[in-house]
């Protein structure tokens, strides 16, 4: 496939915005559309990711690459999967003004562009070193840097750690695997809503073509649905003894355990001696002592017997309970407490500035939850978020900064006005 340049930026005569009223061209011109259009849309440099495709000229072109750049950004502006993106595309006027193909008769976009376009860009940098997306951002940063006023002489510094999102979609795949192991084992004998589980789709749709913020909420559902066919078939002899029965029960006693509570703040505890002063129950340890960054007590075993025992991360001894606890989990469930007090609050909010940058990515953009594994492909995907952060902020700053027609009038008609006076006055003296 070779690499051509989208040349057709002019409007066509059967151009879909003509089949517009004049009420619903006004909403359009005065929505994100208009902006991304004048403002964002023709930033995008499309000589930049030529060395995507071949060379040669007799090969068949490719399609605009602005148009999937551009499509992609809007993906994570909205939060959407890629279908809802190409949908979106197919039949919303906004998203057609704003990539500039309400000309075309089809719009360039199929169901696997997306996806083979990033395949590209992950594979030109695991060759060459070289993150096209990221010098496209930057680019872009620098455009709307200016037309923002933004001189960047104050830059604020702070990180960002972005967790991984492997663990909870493995832990997904873990349950599902092995609700649907079980299932098939049973194929004849299965309820009638467990069916699903059996065609051919519904692994892909279970776990990939899902959004993240569903990871919780299906995780829940399949878990429910593995305790339903425990309950279902643990009195059956002949099932119960298969190896996906007892695999099925391993699964559901490791994944809906709940780990107890250190109760560490309920222990006396004084951290300038480092010792544990006081039991829960108000006894007194018989050994104490302070090593290696942990607190560890001895207390004997007859006064171990107090309503929160039950979830007390003591251990039993032979001839004691060892209660023990680092000085991090110690002061973790004591900031649990106190983070919804006044102060804290207080406290918190001065930091609020600096901190908004990056709420942002984590609450709106989900970038502790991205649906991509591999450290090219998680530094794609974040580039994306950070331009669709951008773009934003751009249109709303755009789109909100005061009109200052009628301000400029009236000072340049009271400057021309004065100024003839002045001059008038002058050739008058002379």
């Amino acid at each position: 496939m070779s690499f051509h340049l989208n040349k057709a930026q002019q409007m066509a005569i059967h151009d879909s915005l003509y089949n517009l009223t004049e009420r619903e061209m006004k909403h359009l011109m005065s929505s994100w559309a208009e902006t991304f259009s004048k403002k964002i849309f023709p930033f995008i440099e499309e000589d930049r990711f030529s060395v995507l495709y071949s060379d040669n000229p007799a090969s068949r072109p490719n399609n605009p690459v602005n148009v999937y750049f551009g499509l992609l950004i809007l993906r994570e502006i909205f939060n959407q999967s890629d279908e809802e993106a190409l949908n979106s595309l197919m039949f919303d006027i906004r998203y057609q003004h704003a990539l500039h193909t309400t000309s075309f008769p089809e719009q360039p976009v199929s169901k696997n562009s997306l996806t083979n376009f990033r395949a590209a860009v992950y594979s030109y940098n695991q060759e060459h070193g070289v993150d096209l997306i990221q010098e496209e951002i930057e680019s872009h940063a620098a455009q709307f840097s200016k037309l923002l006023k933004i001189e960047g002489k104050t830059i604020r510094m702070d990180s960002l750690i972005v967790s991984s999102s492997c663990k909870k979609l493995s832990r997904l795949e873990i349950i599902y695997s092995t609700v649907k192991r079980f299932i098939k084992e049973i194929d004849k004998d299965i309820p009638e809503n467990f069916k699903p589980y059996l065609e051919e789709d519904h692994y892909n749709n279970a776990i990939y073509r899902s959004r993240d913020k569903d990871l919780n909420s299906k995780i829940k559902r399949v878990l429910k649905h593995g305790l339903k066919l425990y309950s279902l078939y643990r009195k059956n002899k002949e099932i119960s003894k298969t190896e996906e029965f007892k695999l099925l029960g391993r699964m559901l006693k490791e994944q809906t355990q709940k780990s107890k509570n250190s109760n560490g703040d309920k222990f006396e505890i004084d951290e300038k001696e480092h010792l544990v002063k006081k039991y829960p129950s108000g006894h007194k340890p018989v050994y104490s002592a302070f090593k290696k960054g942990s607190y560890r007590a001895h207390f004997n075993q007859k006064h171990c017997h107090f309503p929160l025992r039950k979830d007390c991360s003591v251990v039993k001894q032979k001839k004691s309970y060892l209660f023990k606890v680092s000085e991090t989990k110690l002061h973790r469930p004591r900031l649990i407490t106190n983070i919804g007090t006044s102060e804290y609050q207080e406290l918190a909010s001065k930091r609020a500035g600096i901190k908004g940058v990056f709420s942002v990515p984590r609450r709106r953009y989900r970038v502790d939850h991205l649906p991509v594994r591999g450290l090219v492909r998680v530094k794609v995907c974040l580039g994306f978020k950070i331009s669709a952060i951008n773009c934003k902020r751009l249109i709303k700053g755009l789109i909100n900064r005061p009109i200052p027609e009628l301000f400029t009038f009236l000072y340049n008609h009271l400057f021309s006005l004065f100024g003839f006076q002045r001059t008038y006055r002058v050739k008058f003296a002379a």
